[in-house]
């Protein structure tokens, strides 16, 4: 094997970022040097440009802030960050840049830049900002079935306009697909998310699902889960558990309507949130009457968060747009917890209806209240599905799996 320098870039890494992205990019990194490469990070940091060494993998951070309300000009070309990151290439000179979320901070212009200096340039979707501003929800219908066609995700004429008015840009959805041009190989993590660059233009996307290191992911000691589990207040209770903030996008109002329905039938459940928000507020103030039904467990990380998922009995992820392909479902299947998904987006693709978990329609309430109800109430179903979910992930989403086929994806940029 002939190792490779490969520089990964990214608006932001862990701990500055937290999202599903940032830990994928993480992740990746942490394979490919395993794996025998030199990898190094380019990110964006609000405070003054820093370089340092994490995990033994050199990290650049590039400094740049600038108002939101611009980003639909400014992610196309940031002068914050393009003369530093062509220093950055200058100094390192890798043989692939491998750009993922670069639609705020980093820019598409790194793909030219990349392109220009005479590296291989791949770039890695996680999203649909190449298409939309934010979260891809136009073909969403909450009395709809669960089969799409690829043809529902063709962006409506003037979408972009109704929805951002004084922060539409004309031409960025023109140059962003002129970006993408430079990339030699384009990669997303589900097949939902290719059909969705298909229909509008882009170019040609390869599937390469998101893995998991099982080595890392591994159950935690009885004492850390005993101890949690006082912490939480959860003795005796009947776990769901939601990972991130609390929001209408992640389907918040969806799954409080499930809960709500439980009230009667599963009175010791409990919503375990794990969000660094308070849940006071995140709360919409027709379901107040549920806030002794949740816990708020704050943002964990390491082994407090593997015991989080261990603790719980059900995963909820009800998202109401395009979830790609939600992190969350690997982790609770790395760690045999069943999953209650959203239809829409790449969660039926991992989850395997009726066998790792369920997947629904959030809108869907009653459906969705009686999927919750089964699972709280079977623990021999749960146990089935979760030993199920994990031997799935071991089969075919190992972190091992993915560095594979990017490093392929490399070779041919090569």
């Amino acid at each position: 094997m002939i190792a490779m320098k490969i520089l990964l870039l990214n608006d932001r890494i862990p701990p500055e970022g937290k999202g599903g992205a940032e830990a994928v990019v993480w992740r990746l990194a942490v394979g490919l040097r395993a794996a025998g490469h030199q990898v190094h990070i380019a990110a964006a940091t609000e405070h003054e440009s820093f370089d340092k060494l994490r995990d033994g993998i050199e990290t650049h951070h590039l400094r740049a802030r600038y108002p939101e309300r611009f980003r639909s000009w400014l992610s196309l070309y940031n002068p914050q960050t393009a003369r530093a990151f062509q220093r950055l290439l200058g100094c390192l000179q890798p043989d692939v840049v491998n750009a993922h979320n670069v639609h705020t901070w980093m820019s598409w212009h790194s793909l030219r830049q990349a392109r220009d200096f005479g590296c291989r340039v791949v770039f890695s979707g996680h999203d649909c900002m190449p298409v939309v501003y934010g979260k891809m929800s136009f073909f969403v219908k909450p009395d709809g079935g669960q089969a799409l066609s690829p043809t529902a995700y063709r962006l409506p004429r003037l979408h972009n306009l109704r929805e951002n008015r004084l922060r539409y840009n004309p031409f960025r959805n023109p140059l962003i697909r002129r970006a993408l041009g430079h990339a030699q190989a384009v990669s997303v993590p589900s097949q939902a998310l290719a059909d969705v660059y298909a229909v509008n233009g882009l170019p040609p996307a390869q599937v390469v699902p998101n893995g998991i290191d099982l080595k890392a992911w591994t159950p935690v000691q009885p004492e850390l889960l005993s101890r949690l589990r006082g912490r939480f207040g959860l003795e005796g209770k009947r776990v769901i558990l939601f990972a991130g903030r609390l929001t209408r996008g992640k389907g918040v109002e969806q799954l409080l309507a499930a809960l709500d329905r439980l009230r009667d039938s599963q009175p010791n459940a409990r919503l375990l949130a794990l969000s660094s928000r308070s849940i006071e507020s995140q709360v919409p103030a027709r379901f107040r009457h549920l806030l002794s039904m949740i816990c708020s467990a704050g943002w964990l990380e390491g082994k407090e968060l593997r015991a989080a998922f261990q603790l719980a009995d059900v995963v909820a992820v009800p998202s109401i747009y395009l979830d790609t392909f939600p992190t969350v479902n690997l982790e609770a299947m790395a760690l045999g917890r069943p999953v209650i998904a959203t239809c829409f987006g790449g969660s039926r693709e991992l989850v395997q209806n009726g066998e790792t978990g369920y997947i629904i329609n959030p809108f869907d309430s009653e459906t969705f209240a009686q999927r919750l109800q089964i699972l709280l109430a079977d623990g021999e179903l749960r146990a089935r599905m979760g030993r199920r979910g994990r031997e799935r992930v071991a089969a075919h989403y190992r972190l091992e799996q993915q560095v594979a086929a990017m490093i392929e994806l490399y070779k041919d940029a090569l």
